[in-house]
């Protein structure tokens, strides 16, 4: 079939599916907690199986099923080689998906693997694993000396340029030199009027400046501007080398600046193209996606609150996540823009108009949510697509377009610029141009509004029957005792649980079905009102009785639901009739209480062993030797404790006791309120320093321990045992325990230890 010279100079699905893969190659690792590690083995795919079956892809959405389709891909080539291909061919079941092909020695047949994820939630990624492991092992028994070939992945792989050998990296060193010796030039003709200091600042100017010289893709491409546009990805790169320890390194391909990456050296792993970056902003119109990749690159501030914990609202009833409560209010906002005197036609006009309106106004929560909604249902008319909590997405073809509306207002107040809603919306405009070119037959399909989701059916009406019932609960089994769903009441509910069915077979018999739905109700609902969670059944857990909610509902965390952020598989929720099972089967009679302590305190303990692991990974880049530096930080601690009293702990005695440790508790948790805070803000710095030594002091004064410092050990000076004993413990990581534990006296029960 003859080529359609139409779509010659059009990039293939394959190209976009690779470009796709280049975007969402940190996507997975940002979402992942630190401690999974993402190396295309055959174990990494378990938490992904994890995910998909405890939240299903609809709740996580289609850019993590996408994420997850290429890394299943890329680990399946890395296992048996081969390449990656588009299936074209009409009538396929997985027509207009990306294949994975193993080496044809290998006789495999392809994988799809979006059909794959979509399909098997994630039962079958092992199995098809097993499958190309052992086709390639056999091969390499069967063949030896002969290696099946891979085809590298543009976006992952590094390839030398034809004629380039890659550790020499000349083309790179000479571009980088032309640029960083035209930069004068470029500021002059392309920048004047702005401060180009290569701090993360600065950004917001080299966006203006790409939206005012290359507004479009197109004009970013072009030769004509490349003196630009090589000035402005040296510079977006050169920030994020001075921002985080990093080094520039070819990409994939040709002698281009697309395949020009920076990559961090420290902590995970993280490289990206800044000339794709910038050609992503002009493409989307907005810089939404680039500002959020270089926080995660360098964040420049310790966060001030836990955002899943304060966003959610209870309601007395229920909680609502920021999803849930903007589906509540939509239409209601939508409504208030009427007396507006703008028409709301969705047009690119109105949103002109709007964020005219937006920049006259001062600071107007509620005006901004509204023109928000207008914003996001008029980009939907335009592309399709849905909403995604306050975000909207339009699906369609490889690649995934979506726009936090609600961010998008605020950066509009911010640049003032007059046509940030215009600039996306002709974006959004072009992508609809591109897909309806390519199928005439495409059409803009939208889902409705956002609305509050109900939940299924047998959880509303089994929680009905046991709120109604649970008078009659209390008066059978706990007339003289107090249910007010607090922690204190736990107690009760322990005792009740060791009365009634002190044995694991006397639990789950018949004749206690009645006060064990009543007590497993009552336990859900102390956790439920504790912190943001809601009943959820779990259909792919059924016992052979479909029909008994005891063996499938459990309480799951809000904020898992509502943020990529926070994957639920991995995040705190509790099935009642097992952990009843577990509390009787040990004669743990302290379960209930200690599981509302981690319960409660679940988010900020996950920060606290990302925020230690960090700091553990650290490495010390001091020039003295280990014994002088653990002599001069010892000198200067004990020399500066009286002003670190005098700035920190007036009023509190220090008299280096085991009690004065709850003293010190408290001091850390005021101070520094969040884990980061203590850990790695350098503001707190001699804070910590002051903490930990006194902290050290005080096990040395009961224990037979010694201070010690060793650079490969990490950061942190370290106590070890003076008789000689095995093991260490830096007072650092003692500290940071504090936030693994709800109740006070974490210091003084380590001491204990």
């Amino acid at each position: 079939m003859a080529a359609d010279p139409t779509m010659a100079d059009e990039p293939s699905h394959l190209d976009e599916w690779f470009d796709h893969i280049s975007v969402v190659a940190g996507l997975l690792e940002d979402l992942l907690p630190d401690d999974i590690v993402l190396d295309y083995s055959m174990e990494s795919l378990f938490p992904l199986e994890g995910a998909i079956q405890a939240s299903g892809l609809d709740e996580m959405g289609s850019s993590f099923t996408g994420a997850v389709a290429a890394y299943l891909g890329e680990t399946l080539i890395g296992v048996a080689n081969g390449r990656w291909d588009w299936d074209d061919t009409p009538g396929s079941p997985t027509f207009g998906q990306p294949l994975v092909f193993a080496d044809d020695a290998l006789g495999l047949p392809p994988v799809a693997p979006v059909d794959l994820v979509e399909k098997s939630g994630g039962d079958s990624f092992e199995e098809i694993y097993t499958v190309w492991a052992e086709a390639a092992q056999a091969h390499a028994a069967a063949h030896p000396g002969l290696q099946p070939i891979r085809e590298p992945t543009p976006g992952r792989d590094r390839v030398a340029p034809e004629g380039l050998e890659w550790f020499e990296g000349k083309y790179l060193e000479a571009w980088l030199v032309e640029c960083d010796r035209e930069f004068g030039n470029w500021v002059a003709r392309f920048g004047a009027g702005h401060t180009w200091d290569f701090s993360l600042d600065s950004v917001d100017a080299l966006v203006q400046q790409m939206y005012r010289i290359t507004p479009t893709p197109e004009q970013f491409q072009d030769p004509a501007n490349a003196a630009f546009a090589d000035g402005a990805s040296w510079y977006l790169g050169e920030i994020l080398r001075r921002a985080a320890p990093s080094h520039w390194g070819i990409r994939h391909g040709r002698e281009a600046r697309e395949d020009f990456d920076v990559t961090k050296e420290s902590g995970r792993s993280l490289s990206w193209s800044p000339a794709v970056a910038l050609h992503d902003v002009v493409q989307d119109g907005h810089p939404l996606n680039l500002l959020r990749r270089i926080e995660s690159w360098a964040p420049r501030k310790v966060p001030e609150a836990i955002p899943p914990l304060t966003e959610c609202v209870w309601t007395g009833t229920d909680w609502l996540t920021p999803s849930q409560m903007w589906g509540h209010f939509f239409a209601s906002r939508l409504e208030s823009l009427r007396e507006v005197g703008i028409p709301l036609d969705h047009s690119a006009d109105s949103l002109r108009r709007f964020e005219e309106l937006l920049l006259d106004a001062g600071p107007d929560p509620e005006l901004d949510a509204a023109v928000a909604g207008y914003l996001g249902e008029t980009l939907l008319l335009v592309g399709g697509g849905k909403w995604s909590g306050t975000t909207v997405e339009m699906v369609g073809g490889p690649g995934l377009v979506s726009v936090a509306t609600i961010d998008l207002v605020l950066l509009a107040r911010r640049m003032r610029d007059g046509v940030t809603f215009t600039r996306v919306y002709s974006a959004w405009e072009r992508r609809a141009g591109e897909l309806r070119t390519r199928s005439r037959d495409w059409r803009p399909v939208r889902s409705q509004a956002p609305r509050p989701v109900p939940a299924p059916a047998v959880v509303q009406t089994w929680c009905a029957e046991r709120e109604h019932e649970f008078p009659d609960w209390v008066a059978r089994y706990g007339a003289d005792r107090t249910w007010d769903f607090s922690r204190e009441s736990l107690e009760a509910l322990t005792s009740v649980i060791f009365d009634v069915t002190p044995t694991r077979g006397e639990l789950f018999s018949p004749d206690n079905a009645t006060f064990l739905a009543g007590a497993f109700w009552y336990f859900g609902e102390v956790l439920r009102r504790a912190r943001p969670s809601h009943w959820r059944y779990i259909q792919y857990l059924r016992k052979p009785q479909p029909d008994d909610p005891l063996q499938c509902l459990e309480i799951a965390m809000l904020d898992s639901y509502d943020s990529l952020q926070s994957i639920v598989y991995l995040s705190p929720r509790v099935k009642p009739a097992v952990f009843f099972d577990l509390m009787l089967g040990q004669n743990d009679r302290d379960r209930l209480n200690s599981k509302y302590g981690s319960w409660v305190n679940g988010t900020r303990a996950d920060r606290a062993k990302k925020a230690m692991d960090r700091r553990q990974r650290k490495k010390s880049r001091r020039k003295q030797s280990d014994a002088d530096y653990l002599a001069s930080w010892l000198s200067d601690r004990e020399r500066g404790f009286p002003d670190w009293i005098a700035r920190y702990g007036v009023g509190h005695t220090w008299d280096f006791s085991p009690e004065s440790l709850d003293t010190l508790e408290d001091l850390i948790l005021e101070v520094t309120p969040l884990p980061e805070q203590l850990l790695e803000d350098k503001a707190h710095a001699d804070f910590l320093d002051g903490a930990a030594w006194y902290c050290g002091e005080v096990f040395r004064q009961v224990r037979p321990l010694q201070w010690q410092y060793a650079r490969k050990a990490g950061i942190d000076c370290y106590l070890v045992s003076a008789s000689g004993g095995p093991g260490y413990r830096a007072p650092v990581d003692t500290l940071a325990e504090i936030y693994l534990h709800y109740d006070r006296g974490a210091l003084r029960r380590i001491l204990g230890r």
